[in-house]
């Protein structure tokens, strides 16, 4: 055991906390976690999450009261005090105040079983429609309904060469 009364200097500390932290736990520089870090395991608690950038009081929030996922809100910060939380009007509501927003889906696997990239649309737990590249189809961008990007397609679009591309409207 340490104790500590007045200040303690050091270039390295490691702590290692069993227990529950009451109250506020400041960190003023790099914290490291080795094993799992769960957030408001209470669930029953109010608690959001709320990631700060260099000049965002909201680079990532979790409304928990509202179970929803903010990416790129808040306001530019003058001061260290933390703005109010911004409403998130959706489950993943991703915002750049500052111009152009581009949102990447990848799959790093490349080669004949990489696979789709796919992003569904569900009403009550059932993919309504789904837009993505089909993999299995020479990369066409497909329009479905359903889950699965090759079969009930709407709209199918494709390159054949480096200047000519194809758009098919209710192939299937």
């Amino acid at each position: 055991d340490v104790v500590v009364s007045g200040t303690l200097h050091a270039t390295t500390f490691v702590a290692r906390v069993d227990e529950n932290v009451s109250g506020s736990l400041h960190v003023p520089n790099d914290l490291f976690v080795s094993g799992t870090a769960v957030l408001n395991n209470a669930r029953g608690a109010d608690n959001d999450f709320i990631v700060r950038s260099q000049n965002r009081s909201h680079a990532v929030f979790v409304d928990s009261s509202n179970s929803r996922v903010g990416i790129g809100f808040g306001v530019e910060e003058t001061n260290n005090m933390l703005a109010a939380n911004p409403t998130l009007d959706s489950t993943l509501h991703v915002a750049e105040p500052d111009g152009q927003l581009i949102v990447t889906l990848e799959n790093e696997k490349s080669g004949s079983t990489a696979g789709d990239v796919q992003v569904d649309f569900k009403l009550g737990g059932t993919t309504k429609w789904a837009i993505g590249v089909d993999d299995s189809n020479d990369d066409k961008f497909n329009l479905v309904s359903g889950g699965t990007l090759g079969s009930n397609r709407y709209i199918s679009a494709e390159t054949t060469d480096s200047t000519q591309a194809e758009l098919i409207i209710n192939e299937d």
